[in-house]
């Protein structure tokens, strides 16, 4: 369930200027952020994924799991060229 701060964000989306859009969503806590996301049409993830660091985003998107994956496949290619 949706706190009354997230439930108006997501009302009021389309009324607010971007950047009054971004801050409003970072000053929420985690889960409530997540939630938003969720509730959201894609031009509004669009412009969190545009206005935030990847850090803000990478759990809602899964690119968290993604750039792991990447490090790991770099690790182990870095490891088998050091032992070439």
């Amino acid at each position: 369930m949706m706190s009354a701060r997230a439930a108006a964000l997501v009302r009021d989306w389309g009324r607010l200027s971007p950047l009054a859009r971004v801050a409003a969503w970072r000053r929420l806590p985690r889960a409530e952020a997540a939630r938003v996301f969720r509730a959201l049409p894609d031009d509004g993830r669009w412009l969190l994924y545009l206005g935030c660091d990847d850090g803000a985003l990478a759990p809602l998107t899964g690119a968290e799991r993604a750039g792991a994956r990447r490090v790991g496949r770099a690790e182990r290619a870095a490891y088998r060229r050091a032992l070439a």
